[in-house]
């Protein structure tokens, strides 16, 4: 059996952010986003992307995907909290950076903002966009850790 360990780190950090949110931000007053711990209450993630190039098939995939669940789920009168984002960390995003000649966090401003906007193009109806490079997530970060 051949194992995509890529696919698999990015469900292993998707876990991360949806475990971020429920314990972090719908928890802490200044991310509070009036969802409680209830069983009608639905939380879904896409993996968070790494914006080391433009998105591709695979990340339309992904995103509709987690809509067409998001939906429904709100289709069936629970109430829905979807999110998204990018994650601006690692070694592929500095050399694409440098590839571009960029500094690393400037190139992901412009490579994000192209995922975010894929969100619009492609119509998702996600609650959030969250990136790695965040204040708000630095923050949940270090509080967890």
């Amino acid at each position: 059996m051949i194992v995509n360990t890529s696919y698999e780190v990015e469900i292993l950090w998707a876990f991360v952010e949806l475990v971020l949110y429920q314990f972090y931000y719908l928890q802490n007053p200044i991310f509070r986003l009036d969802f409680e711990m209830k069983k009608d209450n639905f939380y879904i993630t896409t993996p968070i992307y790494y914006p080391s190039g433009v998105p591709h098939m695979g990340h339309a995939y992904s995103s509709i995907l987690a809509d067409v669940f998001a939906r429904f789920k709100r289709a069936d009168n629970c109430n829905v909290f979807f999110l998204t984002g990018t994650d601006e960390h690692g070694l592929k995003i500095q050399k694409a950076a440098e590839k571009n000649g960029l500094e690393p966090l400037i190139y992901c401003d412009k490579i994000s903002e192209v995922f975010k906007n894929l969100t619009t193009k492609l119509n998702l109806s996600n609650d959030d966009f969250i990136r790695t490079t965040e204040n708000r997530h630095h923050k949940a970060v270090n509080d967890i850790w």
